[in-house]
């Protein structure tokens, strides 16, 4: 591309699990609404995204740019080894992070081409948001690139801001507010991925009210059976609970966000045995026995308490204790599971960006 000033941003997509998810209701486009505390964890995909943007001058000259120097996206994939289903990946437009491209360029008119690498390790439709967590971080980097170019939308350049003035782009940073609608669309737990952190998550995903992080000291252990299950399927099959039955597990789910906002630990680890649910769970594990299996093996080595995140396959695990946290992860992997140890983090930081 001609006269042009080019951009790199390097970020972490990191996975998220859900603490609670409680499905309460349908919606007439097909979407269900969900109440959902939804934790970040430090599993992440490493995102790296190249943006072109041709300057000022070289636009006013090429007005009528020919269909050669119309924006471009291209995406390329690298598997991480032993991780669940990354050798599969479409890089096209059926990739969350190449719909989260295309609309993002069609939101702002912005004539970027685009180049994302994404070496993988979240596993495939595991009920981890592993792809909603790339397309936000596409999101991020390329709102970083269209805005100010400085800290105040968690991406920083490490040049000068010069570059920035001649390629007529400053101050077209879209709004969080509108960012989250891009990523709506893209899909339901992007909008969640932007901020990532702690967040009960309601409508369909992307309304978020943030939250507390989970107490200090706590290990998370990610275990997968190893195949994928469709978050479309989960969803066709789940038959609504009764109204009276929706509103209980509502209540204890904002009875375990008021220990974590009054920081009463005891609590929360008191309610985690009973109170962390996820109705998606009597749709999939008489489906595929073996997410129990793995629930009832983490139990048995000392789990805090167990949980299918989304709608699986993972399972997730909260441990008091991190020697036996990583104990029973290695136990998973010797029988030939995946399984990992990981912690909780907090929202979205920081990103280097360089031109």
């Amino acid at each position: 591309m001609r006269g042009s000033a080019r951009f790199v941003a390097e970020l972490r997509a990191c996975a998220k699990i859900n603490l609670t998810l409680n499905v309460t209701g349908k919606r007439t486009d097909g979407y269900h609404e969900l109440e959902s505390v939804m934790q970040s964890v430090s599993l992440c995909d490493d995102v790296t995204v190249t943006v072109t943007a041709p300057d000022a001058d070289a636009r006013s000259r090429d007005c009528r740019a020919s269909e050669a120097d119309a924006p471009r996206i291209r995406l390329t994939i690298e598997p991480g080894r032993g991780f669940p289903g990354t050798l599969d990946i479409p890089a096209d437009g059926r990739n969350t992070a190449y719909r989260a491209a295309l609309e993002f360029l069609r939101e702002t008119g912005l004539p970027f081409d685009v180049a994302i690498h994404i070496r993988k390790r979240i596993p495939v439709a595991a009920g981890l948001a592993g792809g909603s967590a790339d397309a936000a971080a596409v999101l991020r980097a390329l709102n970083g690139v269209a805005g100010q170019m400085d800290e105040t939308g968690g991406v920083r350049l490490t040049s000068e801001t010069g570059a920035a003035r001649r390629s007529g782009l400053v101050g077209a940073r879209l709004t969080a507010e509108r960012l989250r609608a891009v990523g709506a669309r893209v899909g339901a737990d992007v909008p969640f991925c932007l901020s990532g952190g702690a967040a009960l998550a309601t409508g369909i995903g992307e309304r978020l009210r943030p939250l507390p992080p989970l107490p200090p000291g706590l290990s998370i252990v990610l275990a997968n059976p190893g195949f994928a299950v469709s978050t479309a399927w989960v969803f066709g099959r789940y038959s609504l609970a009764p109204g009276q039955e929706i509103e209980r597990l509502s209540k204890m789910t904002h009875t375990m966000i008021q220990s974590l906002e009054e920081n009463r630990i005891d609590d929360f680890w008191d309610q985690a045995r009973g109170s962390l649910f996820n109705v998606l769970e009597s749709v999939a594990i008489p489906a595929f026995p073996a997410i129990g299996l793995l629930k009832e093996n983490l139990r048995a080595q000392g789990a805090h308490c167990a949980l299918m995140s989304g709608s699986g396959a993972t399972v997730f695990a909260l441990f008091k204790r991190a020697d036996i946290a990583r104990a029973a992860a290695r136990g998973l992997r010797r029988k030939g599971g995946w399984a990992l140890v990981c912690q909780a983090v907090p929202g979205v930081g920081k990103e280097e960006t360089r031109q």
